[in-house]
């Protein structure tokens, strides 16, 4: 499967770094804790065994388990975007960046800015996608800010 693929899973079984699960094509993989929900770390709100889930593949174990994210909010932003390799790869850039000047007027400036945005709030507080996304939103332009931040936050 490649990388960003949208495939759907069922919960075969939990462990304390994750979900285990199978894909519908047979393949058995995990799902890491902090890629489970948005912005819920606890294993009492992981899925019950059984629960098919739509993933987003991220990659391969070195022995080859498929892993995968199943956070509504990462689910919906791959299958927002046009081409999610490059935008995750302007996003990782522009946190590398700390969100530098240049940079930033840059990503405000493109159609994958909003979907990035929301997405990146609901990760985890204090998580580096989640920091980027508050720092990037002081420095947004007003109707972005207004639409993404609560009335009483700004």
């Amino acid at each position: 499967m490649a990388r960003y693929e949208i495939v759907q899973c069922v919960v075969t079984g939990h462990q304390r770094y994750g979900l285990l699960v199978r894909s519908e094509g047979g393949e058995t993989g995990l799902v890491d804790s902090v890629d489970i929900s948005d912005g819920h770390d606890s294993a009492i709100d992981w899925p019950s065994i059984g629960i098919r889930l739509p993933c987003v593949v991220l990659g391969y174990t070195r022995d080859g388990r498929i892993r995968v994210a199943s956070a509504p909010s990462y689910v919906r932003l791959i299958r927002e975007l046009d081409d999610p390799g490059l935008a995750l790869e302007e996003w990782k850039a522009l946190r590398e960046s700390q969100g530098s000047g240049e940079m930033a007027d840059r990503f405000f400036g493109s159609h994958h800015a909003r979907p990035l945005l929301t997405w990146a709030l609901k990760t985890h507080v204090g998580s580096a996608n989640h920091t980027l996304a508050v720092s990037l939103l002081n420095a947004a332009p007003g109707e972005l800010k207004k639409e993404l931040l609560p009335s009483e936050e700004f």
